[in-house]
């Protein structure tokens, strides 16, 4: 119903509406009532997901994004029929859990996640997370809006793993990491990129992990950024061995921003077979350094 042929006026309407109203104005206050309710545009809800256990399974539409449900330590991704685009800074995927270990794997064949948030975002207080992903991200958000983060803050030598295989995971925001990961003391990190990453933003790192136990990255992914203090990766440790390695190509153009960084406890390693470049200033290639307390 276009609502421009529609007139109205301040009319007091007692009885059924069927006596006082003719069928044009009936239709408009129907019209504009959907439109007072649901906002301009029709309304949407995504289809429902499968739940298994503590398995949840979401395919089709899931546009709206997804969010893993109370109770739900495995999270699949599978046989979209379009973008996941949510609004606002909503994340495209998440899943948190206070004491369980969590999983997310998105498989997004031609279709991608674009969000003003995070593309995924994995979180957990005492326990292991795990991201296994394909597929396209792009995020948009001004600020702190990574494709992938991952985070656990546990004691008990968990994990946080990181696995892409395939796609483009791209950022434009400032302090927007393609893949950021952190964790606690005793939080094994292990980073394997497969995706092209590419930063716009300042401060925003193609491939960023901390954590207090050992860290690992291992790049076979082309990484570009082109910000100010973005560093393609880092890998950092307080009491373990970090460690890089690259068989892709890197390439960093703003100030201060270095291609690849190890900095561990006693151990820091870096080993490139793919070349390397940086253009701005104060931007080393490599850097490698390790302490003692």
């Amino acid at each position: 119903m276009d609502l421009r042929n529609c007139s109205f006026a301040s009319t007091t309407v007692i009885g059924p509406i069927s006596q006082r109203l003719t069928y044009r104005a009936l239709l408009c206050t129907t019209a504009l009532s959907s439109l007072l309710f649901y906002g301009v545009g029709q309304a949407h809800s995504n289809d429902l997901c499968q739940q298994q256990g503590t398995i949840q399974t979401c395919e089709g539409d899931q546009s709206d994004g997804v969010s893993a449900s109370s109770g739900s330590t495995r999270l699949i991704i599978q046989n979209l029929s379009g973008d996941i685009t949510p609004t606002g800074s909503e994340p495209g995927v998440a899943i948190y859990d206070y004491q369980r270990s969590v999983t997310v794997e998105t498989d997004l064949g031609p279709f991608a996640i674009r969000s003003s948030g995070a593309g995924i975002d994995a979180g957990r207080y005492n326990g292991s997370v795990t991201i296994d992903h394909e597929g396209d991200i792009f995020t948009s958000g001004d600020s702190f809006a990574p494709g992938i983060r991952a985070s656990s803050a546990g004691y008990n030598f968990n994990r946080v793993t990181i696995e892409t295989h395939s796609g483009a995971i791209e950022t434009s925001g400032e302090n927007s990491a393609g893949i950021q990961s952190s964790g606690g003391y005793n939080v094994l990190t292990n980073i394997t990129s497969g995706s092209t990453i590419r930063t716009t933003g300042d401060g925003s790192a193609g491939i960023t992990a901390f954590g207090g136990n050992s860290t690992f990255i291992a790049i076979t992914g082309d990484i570009e950024t082109r910000g100010e203090n973005a560093v393609a990766a880092r890998a950092s440790s307080n009491y373990e061995a970090a460690s890089v390695t690259n068989s892709a190509t890197i390439r960093t153009e703003g100030l201060g921003s270095s291609g690849l960084v190890a900095s561990g406890y006693n151990s820091a390693s870096i080993r490139s077979s793919g070349d390397v470049t940086t253009l701005g200033d104060n931007s080393s290639a490599l850097i490698a350094s390790s302490y003692r307390y």
